[in-house]
C-alpha cells in the first residue's frame, strides 16, 4: 500500500466514524423524544392505545427472513405538534442499524404535495454523505442508494402501492419538470425496501461493524491491519465494540 492509498484509506476509515457517530447521536435524541410522549402521551394517542392495546410510539417486533427489528410511529399529527426528526416512521435492528421514513400521498394523478424544507431537514439528519461514503448500489434504473443512507422517503400510491426512494434521490426527482406518476414507479416496494434493511444494504450504521466490512477487503489484500474501540457509545445498550 503506497502513502496515497493509505491516505485514501485513512480518510475514508474516519468518514465511516464520523457517520456512526452522527448516526448515534440521531438515535440518542430520537430515543428520548420517544420516551417522553411514552411517558406523556397525548388524549389522541390514548385514544389509539385504548383501541389497539399500545401507544402509537410503543415499539412493534417484527421477524423477516429470521431477522428482528422494531419499527415505531414517529408522526404527530395536531396543531403545534411536529414530526420527530420530520419523519413519520422509524426501522431499527436495535444497536446496529436504523431508518428514518417521510411518508406522503399521492392522490390520483395529481402531483405529489411535498413540503421541501420538511423533506430538506429529513435529507440533513442522514448520518452519511451519500457522495462521501461508498459503496453505493443501483436499485433500478435511474435510482442510486447509499448503503449506509439513513432517510428515505415512501409514497402511498393508490395504484401501485407504496414505493420508496433515499430522500435525497426523492427530492432530486420531485424537484424535475417532468413529475409523472410513472417517475414513482422506479422506487422500492415495501417488500423490497424491507429486504434491503434486513440485509445490510441500507440503513445507517450505529455499530463499528460497518467499518469492518470496509477493512474486511483491505485485510484480505494484506493491505492494513487496524484496531478501533469504543468505550462509550451513546445510547445503545451494548456499548462496547471492537475490530
Amino acid at each position: 500500500m503506497n502513502h496515497d492509498e493509505l491516505a485514501y484509506a485513512v480518510d475514508r476509515i474516519n468518514d465511516l466514524v464520523d457517520a456512526i457517530i452522527r448516526g448515534q447521536e440521531l438515535m440518542h435524541d430520537v430515543q428520548k423524544e420517544l420516551d417522553l410522549r411514552e411517558c406523556n402521551p397525548f388524549e389522541a394517542d390514548r385514544i389509539f392505545a385504548k383501541q389497539f392495546g399500545s401507544l402509537p410510539v410503543s415499539p412493534i417486533i417484527r421477524v423477516r427472513n429470521g431477522i428482528s427489528y422494531e419499527t415505531r410511529v414517529l408522526h404527530q399529527a395536531g396543531i403545534g405538534l411536529r414530526d420527530i426528526r420530520n419523519a413519520d416512521f422509524l426501522y431499527e435492528i436495535r444497536d446496529l442499524k436504523y431508518i428514518l421514513v417521510q411518508f406522503k400521498q399521492r392522490e390520483g394523478a395529481k402531483p405529489v404535495a411535498v413540503d421541501y424544507d420538511q423533506l430538506q431537514n429529513l435529507i440533513d439528519n442522514c448520518s452519511v454523505a451519500c457522495k462521501q461514503i461508498q459503496p453505493n448500489v443501483v436499485i433500478n434504473p435511474g435510482i442510486t442508494v447509499n448503503a449506509m443512507c439513513g432517510s428515505w422517503y415512501g409514497i402511498f400510491d393508490g395504484t401501485r402501492g407504496e414505493r420508496y426512494f433515499p430522500a435525497c434521490e426523492a427530492k432530486r426527482i420531485l424537484k424535475s419538470r417532468q413529475r409523472k406518476p410513472d417517475k414513482f414507479s422506479i422506487g422500492l416496494t415495501d417488500i423490497e425496501f424491507e429486504d434491503m434493511f434486513i440485509s445490510c444494504q441500507s440503513g445507517g450504521r450505529l455499530g463499528l461493524d460497518a467499518i469492518w466490512e470496509y477493512a474486511r477487503t483491505l485485510v484480505a489484500q494484506n493491505d492494513l491491519v487496524f484496531a478501533i474501540s469504543q468505550s462509550k457509545a451513546m445510547g445503545l445498550t451494548n456499548p462496547h465494540a471492537e475490530n
